[in-house]
């Protein structure tokens, strides 16, 4: 492993794919140390039956990691296509801190029978998350579909301020489930928690959607926290309709 990887900058990402195709993409950054990694707007198309199998951006270090920033993310899966993405963005530092992480806002739409699942995953074993921030994610899941998305950070440490936009989660039609997990923990203080608005619909038959967010703190203090509105409305047809909104602060 490299001793120390500098500064590091991708441009934007725009990926257009047709019919009964399949892409995958990664981006690793690996090394004791790593400076300021920023990646542009991600924008990724799928047609019919296309398959994104994974888009990875990975940061892995065994000191401190710099100031992580990418931004906007939109994702579209067709009919029948589908999305795998277990760690789109993974940093984890075993001894060390993390500046700041800056995603910009998330768009997905799930096509009819579409599938897919995306996850955020931060973990330090021993360090300190200077600031954090999300802007608004919106989800959309049309009939015979599902997605889940999850955010998580765990640190063993302190957490500057943690920020999230407004987070929407919209399923509709038939056999269809929607997902969303914030979940942050930290051993100890939290400076602040800011959410924007939480809103959750769903209409249909036999159709599920759930959102939650929790905030743990093992061992220190959790200061001011801040939330939108929340609304969950719910319209079933035959077979009825399952729509959830969690928040959990400790």
């Amino acid at each position: 492993m490299l001793c120390h990887v500098g500064d590091s900058t991708v441009g934007d990402i725009n990926i257009n794919m047709g019919e009964d195709s399949s892409v995958s993409i990664s981006l690793g950054f690996y090394g004791c140390s790593i400076g300021d990694v920023s990646v542009g707007d991600i924008s990724i198309s799928l047609g019919e039956s296309a398959t994104l199998c994974y888009l990875t951006a990975s940061l892995c270090a065994s000191e401190d990691i710099g100031h992580v920033s990418i931004g906007d993310v939109s994702l579209t899966v067709g009919e029948s296509g589908g999305i795998e993405i277990d760690d789109f963005v993974e940093i984890c530092s075993t001894n060390g801190d993390v500046a700041s992480i800056e995603v910009g806002n998330i768009d997905v739409h799930v096509g009819e029978s579409g599938y897919g699942c995306m996850y955020h995953y931060v973990y330090l074993s021993n360090g300190d998350v200077g600031s954090s921030s999300i802007g608004d994610v919106n989800i959309d899941v049309e009939s015979d579909a599902n997605f889940y998305y999850c955010n998580e950070l765990y640190a063993s440490g302190d957490l500057g301020e943690y920020q999230f936009g407004n987070q929407t989660l919209n399923v509709t039609g038939e056999d269809s489930c929607g997902y969303f997990v914030n979940y942050v923990c930290v051993t100890d203080d939290m400076e602040s928690v800011e959410i924007g608005d939480i809103n959750v619909s769903v209409s249909g038959d036999n159709i599920s959607a759930c959102l939650s967010n929790c905030f743990e703190n093992s061992g220190g203090d959790i200061g001011d926290v801040n939330i939108g509105n929340m609304s969950v409305i719910a319209t079933a047809t035959d077979d009825g309709v399952c729509a959830y909104n969690y928040l959990y602060v400790c």
